[in-house]
């Protein structure tokens, strides 16, 4: 029996992997969608008062068709060919259902390898046995009628592992009153080409290159000056809330360079002002950049090329820096102050929710390593 399930599951890959390698280029209709095999585990409870039902396990194998809607946003299109069973310990009966599954589900990838999702499914019976006592040859047809539909809602979560390979689960909840309770375990391999070599796409080629060139080239650091706050403060004759807030710029300030002194290696590091962001996005460098005394010197220059930038602000959720999450991190930007883009390791949050509040010396530390791992994986490819 063993050797039957083996051979099947090893028939399965080669298809996948022969029909993955044959997809190499997108033609026809798979140049509006990815098409993908789903390979994966039902593990279900029969929903009936009769009984006081036990969860079985039994296995499923399917297509999909995926369609981007926006960056964040996809929709799929599944068929599947699903089994399901649930059992009686004592006396011992199994029921063992046989289905043809349509799916379909809305998709948001919560960050990069993340994606969660919320479908309906209709279910087609195909065959429904009842089995009573171990002996699987006293197995009964069961009189349902064929292809009777069934429906369920489901949510779920997948994480990318490699490309757009993905591992995930399901809850099913069924909406009829004699159905399975499900929870489903899930691998999803794209079809389109060979999943199991690495592909380059443009978002991997620009951030390989903006490693490289940071490795390279200089990190300008923007320290924050309040300018307009403390002089509309002062003008109020609100002073005692101005220097508060000129001491807590300066002791974060002070905390902001000594870290990126200790514990920044990647490339060489310059400061600046606030107030200077418009000669630095005009690309003029001379007399910018502060001592340790956090005074302007002239003395200090960059000749890099390859320019840039840091600091401590709000994560923006799209592409062209518009819209805040609200969300304080230690970002690296271009040259023209946009943030960079996954997967270059581009920010790291001060909150993290299971980990608390980090300090400046731990974002800078964490963002140093990142950058340094990102690079050896640049170079080993």
């Amino acid at each position: 029996m063993m050797k039957v399930i083996k051979g099947k599951w090893l028939f399965v890959f080669v298809f996948v992997y022969t029909v993955s390698s044959a997809q190499e280029t997108k033609t026809g209709i798979w140049k509006h969608v990815d098409p993908g095999v789903n390979i994966g585990l039902n593990y279900s409870k029969f929903k009936t008062d009769s009984f006081n039902m036990e969860y079985g396990s039994m296995p499923l194998i399917g297509l999909y068709a995926k369609k981007d809607l926006a960056p964040r946003f996809d929709t799929r299109l599944g068929f599947n060919f699903s089994m399901r069973n649930s059992k009686v310990s004592s006396p011992y009966v199994k029921y063992k259902y046989k289905y043809l599954d349509t799916e379909i589900d809305l998709g948001y990838r919560l960050i990069d390898p993340v994606r969660l999702e919320l479908g309906v499914q209709a279910e087609f019976i195909l065959e429904a046995l009842f089995q009573e006592g171990s002996n699987p040859n006293n197995s009964y047809i069961l009189p349902v009628e064929k292809f009777k539909k069934e429906f369920e809602v489901f949510a779920g979560l997948h994480v990318d592992v490699q490309n757009d390979i993905s591992l995930g689960f399901r809850y099913y909840y069924p909406l009829n009153d004699v159905s399975f309770s499900n929870l489903q375990f899930l691998l999803s391999i794209p079809i389109r080409q060979n999943p199991f070599e690495k592909r380059v796409n443009k978002e991997e080629q620009l951030a390989d290159k903006q490693i490289v060139e940071l490795h390279e080239g200089a990190l300008l650091v923007r320290l924050k000056t309040y300018q307009q706050i403390i002089q509309s403060l002062k003008k109020d004759g609100r002073h005692s809330e101005a220097e508060s807030m000129e001491y807590k710029r300066d002791e974060e300030n002070r905390e902001i360079m000594a870290s990126f002194k200790k514990y920044y290696t990647f490339s060489p590091v310059y400061f600046f002002y606030s107030y200077d962001s418009e000669k630095v996005r005009a690309g003029l460098l001379e007399n910018i950049f502060l001592n340790e005394s956090f005074q302007v010197d002239s003395s200090i220059s960059c000749e890099s090329k390859n320019i840039y930038l840091a600091e401590i602000a709000s994560l923006q959720a799209d592409d062209v820096g518009k819209t805040s999450t609200g969300i304080e991190s230690l970002l690296i930007l271009d040259n023209q102050f946009v943030q960079l883009k996954r997967p270059f390791p581009f920010y790291v949050k001060r909150d993290e929710f299971f980990l608390g509040s980090r300090t400046i010396p731990e974002m800078v530390g964490i963002m140093n390593f990142n950058l340094h791992e990102y690079l050896k994986g640049t170079i080993s490819e």
